[in-house]
């Protein structure tokens, strides 16, 4: 800790004492953790903004593939096989429109949405992990479908988490 007035760096003995000896301030401790401790949460969040800044622009640049190269980039590591999954309700009123589209034979717009967002939910977990195992693409991209009970979705995405450099 330092000194507010004189700008010296405050020992143990200063604060036991209260006074600042080279300036004579006074030093109220409890004054002087809460200001501490402002500064280490400000800090903290600055960290976490930054940290979840950075995260995004991962994710922006991420690529993915069913493929097992991309054009104009070379692998450099292949970091880890993943797998991300989602299990989903379909909810009443999907499956009651599901019912009805089957009846008439025509497309069902709410299960079908359904099924995209569990996609997009398994997708997003998918690149996260490669995110983590240091991976800034995937390969081999595969995804799976199983419906459980009429009425519960899941989607299984997997995929050779890699990490490539421009060529």
């Amino acid at each position: 800790m330092i000194c507010e007035k004189c700008g010296v760096e405050l020992t143990g003995e200063m604060l036991n004492s209260g006074f600042c000896y080279q300036c004579g301030q006074h030093i109220c401790i409890q004054e002087e953790i809460k200001i501490f401790n402002k500064k280490l949460e400000e800090e903290k969040l600055k960290q976490k903004i930054l940290k979840e800044k950075e995260l995004k622009d991962q994710i922006e640049n991420f690529l993915m593939t069913t493929g097992y190269n991309f054009e104009e980039y070379k692998i450099i590591r292949y970091n880890k096989v993943i797998c991300a999954e989602t299990v989903m309700g379909t909810g009443f009123f999907s499956e009651l429109s599901a019912g009805l589209s089957d009846f008439f034979g025509v497309e069902d717009d709410a299960f079908a949405s359904k099924l995209d967002e569990a996609r997009s939910s398994a997708t997003c977990k998918l690149v996260h992990k490669a995110i983590k195992v240091g991976a800034n693409a995937i390969l081999g991209v595969d995804f799976d479908y199983v419906l459980f009970n009429k009425n519960m979705i899941s989607v299984i995405v997997n995929g050779t988490a890699v990490t490539v450099e421009k060529m």
